[in-house]
Parts: structure tokens; sequence; C-alpha cells
């Protein structure tokens, strides 16, 4: 698991290598809102993925890695500061260390969680010494909760979920890979005092992993989903899986899921959930087969959103009985999909090329908001944009994600963190 996110570092430096310098894209459309935050950052820091909370106001956790340590630094730091639409406030400095590779340009899900508990916003960390740690802010420090040590040192953290509140209890899931080989899915909860863990929803034997993992609520019962793939047949499965207060029940049975391979070296495969009113979706993206007539049969990685409504799945696409259904519009890719249920519409945003899209739902189709939302023209100056996140705040929904540069000249990686607020109507 460990070589993965390293990969990612090559291919994202190769890219913008290559596209650096080509003709930029006509300015994109900012028919889905204003750009109400960017560029902000610790001096020298590149970004890593953004995550956000809200409550009183909008809460922006993310990580920072010194850009003169971009090729040999192990750990990076991790931030949380308060938007109340005018100022943004630090909630202290450093909240805790994070191992590097989610810190520096990486398309899969970070190794933190922000989320809110008892109205203040609450963080979870796979900490660089090894452990997971979840800090609560009390208005003016970061503190440790809970008495429960919620991992082995001596294992490695692979993947952290969202945080997810119900009727006042926590929920969190972590992969841990153990040193026997076999990754462990671990879920706990806290009501306040205690932690608890509950049974593993999942033990994935070696020569499988872990790529990433998340949870959501339906009915105040948690629900995850994860992604698993094999080096050996180059395939996916993607469980999902309700704990009932007794047991975990698999929902998954009768979601499609495509006998594709998962390309690891073509982007970055992830899985993500999100509450509806009568259930859940889940977004992930797997290779999609095209005959390229040069190449004869490839594959591109398609975004695809299932539904699920407490008894069965829905696909939700632009074309019936499509074998190959997708978000986007066309045979594009669509990668890190990350959606929410806002106005009575599912919103996803995910990315294509490096480009950050913006569709929701309709009821027969997706539908595009803008066109791309890059803060940059598209590839203008090498820039490339990753890890986007929604969170509603105030009626309206906002968009996060970072975009990363390199200097043609002196090959040093700059980063420029991205807050954009989406105007929903009823």
């Amino acid at each position: 698991m460990k070589e993965y996110p390293f990969r990612v570092y090559t291919i994202l430096i190769m890219t913008i290598l290559i596209f650096t310098g080509c003709p930029s894209s006509p300015p994109h459309s900012t028919s889905s809102g204003d750009i109400v935050l960017q560029g902000f950052s610790k001096t020298g820091n590149i970004v890593g993925n953004l995550v956000m909370a809200s409550g009183d106001r909008l809460y922006i956790g993310w990580s920072g890695l010194n850009s003169g340590d971009f090729l040999t630094g192990t750990s990076a730091n991790v931030y949380v500061s308060a938007w109340d639409g005018k100022t943004l406030d630090p909630l202290g400095n450093v909240v805790g260390t994070i191992p590097r590779y989610s810190a520096a340009p990486v398309g899969n899900v970070p190794l933190i969680s922000i989320g809110m508990y008892d109205r203040e916003p609450i963080i979870a960390m796979a900490d660089a010494s090894g452990d997971v740690i979840v800090k609560l802010w009390d208005k003016s420090t970061w503190n440790t909760i809970g008495d429960l040590k919620l991992a082995d040192i001596s294992d490695t953290v692979t993947a952290l979920s969202s945080i997810t509140t119900t009727s006042n209890r926590l929920y969190l899931a972590y992969g841990e890979r153990l040193t026997t080989g076999s990754t462990i899915i671990n879920v706990v909860a806290y009501d306040g005092s205690t932690w608890r863990s509950l049974p593993a929803p999942a033990i994935i034997p070696d020569g499988s992993f872990l790529i990433s993992l998340d949870m959501a609520e339906m009915t105040v019962n948690p629900v995850i989903v994860w992604m698993t793939g094999n080096d050996g047949t180059g395939k996916l499965t993607i469980p999902v899986s309700e704990w009932d207060g007794t047991q975990w029940t698999s929902l998954s049975d009768n979601m499609k899921v495509y006998s594709s391979p998962w390309l690891m070296t073509m982007g970055a495969p992830s899985c993500s959930i999100t509450d509806t009113p009568n259930g859940i979706a889940v977004m992930w993206n797997e290779g999609k087969p095209i005959t390229d007539p040069s190449m004869g049969l490839s594959y591109i990685p398609t975004g695809i959103v299932s539904t699920y409504d407490g008894t069965q799945w829905k696909q939700l696409d632009d074309e019936v009985n499509n074998d190959y259904p997708g978000i986007a519009t066309d045979d594009r890719d669509a990668e890190q999909l990350r959606g929410l249920w806002i106005n009575n519409k599912l919103y996803v945003t995910f990315t294509e090329m490096a480009q950050v899209f913006l569709a929701y739902y309709s009821g027969s189709g997706f539908s595009d908001r803008g066109n791309t939302l890059n803060a940059h023209p598209w590839l203008s100056g090498g820039y490339m944009a990753y890890a986007p996140y929604l969170v509603q705040w105030n009626g309206d929904l906002y968009l996060s994600f970072v975009e990363y540069a390199m200097d043609q000249n002196t090959g040093a990686v700059s980063s420029n963190p991205v807050i954009r607020e989406v105007l929903v109507s009823p």
C-alpha cells in the first residue's frame, strides 16, 4: 500500500511536465458561483487535500508540506481554520502531523477527516507516529478525546473515513495494514467519554489492499463503503455494509460493479458515500472499456453513482440500459467523486484530466453546473486540480479543491487551495 501514493507523485509530476507550456483552454465559466477563498496556506507550504465541515462557521482542514521538502519529506503538518463569510480564522497552529503521502499532491482520500461534535469541530488524523488521533476544539485549544488507542503503531494506517455523528454518537472507520500483510477495517464509536470498538466488517487478505474507505448515515445507522484492489487480478471490489447496532449487514449484494481493471496507473481509484433523504448514494470510478483504433482495447476511469433506498440499488446515468454508465455526459473520465444531497438534488463533484466539475442529478440524468471550475484556466501555467470536496453551509453548497503547478524553469511545485460558493435553488 505504501508504494501506491508515490506512483501518484510520479504521475502528477510527469503530467504537469507534459502539459506545462501547452496552450491554455479558454477561461472557465463562473456560473457555479464565486470563489470566496483562494491561496491560503502557511508560507512555503504545499497544501494537501482540503476537507470541510459546517456549523456556526465553515471549518476547513488541510495538510501542509514545506515546498523545500517535496521530494524528501516524510510527514506534514495539519491545520484547521474557520471561515465566517468574511475572515479566515486559524484555530490554533499545528493540530497534528500525518504521513507525507497524504499531504503532497495526491488524488486519493487524505488521512485527515473533519466533522462536528457537540457543536464544535472535530478532526481525525492518521498520525505520523502510526496512531490514529481524534481531537476536539474547545474554543481555545485542540484536545485529544477518549481513552482508546486507535491503532497499533507497528502497523500502517492506510485509509480514513468521514466522521459520522448519529444521536450524539461519533463513528469513525480506518484501515490498518497489519505486519502480517493483511489489512483490517476498524470501526470505532465514541459516546462522549469512551471509545468502543465495533466488530471488524472486513479483513482484506495479503495480496489485496484497501484503496479507500468512507462512511455515512442511513436511518441513524452508520454505513461504510470501501474499495479493495488486487495487483494480481487488476480487479476492484466495492462492498457496502450497515451496522444495525449488533452486526454488520451487507447492502451491496445487488449493486452492480463492473468486471474491469482498476488501473492503478491511470488516475486515482476511490469510493465515497453520502446520505440521501431515503437512503445513501455511493460513488466510485473504475475502468470502462473503450476501443482505440491505434491501440486496441483500453480503459478509462469512469465515474459511477448508485443510490440505495433500503431495498434496491439504482444507477444514476444519462443513458438507459447503458452497460457502462457514467456520470460524465461524454466519454471523458471521472475520478475522485464526492457527493452531497442539498435542496432535493444530489450534487457530485469530480475531476477529469485535472479539471474540476460539478454535476447534479435531476431525476432523469446528470446536468453540469458551469464548465470546468478551476481557479485558473485549465493547464494555464501547468495548473492541475485535485481532491474536490463538498459541504453545505448556510443553505448553500461549498466546493473545495487544490491546484498544483510546477515552475518550468526551477521545477518547484506550488499549490493554490480554493473554496468556491455554489448557489443552489430550491
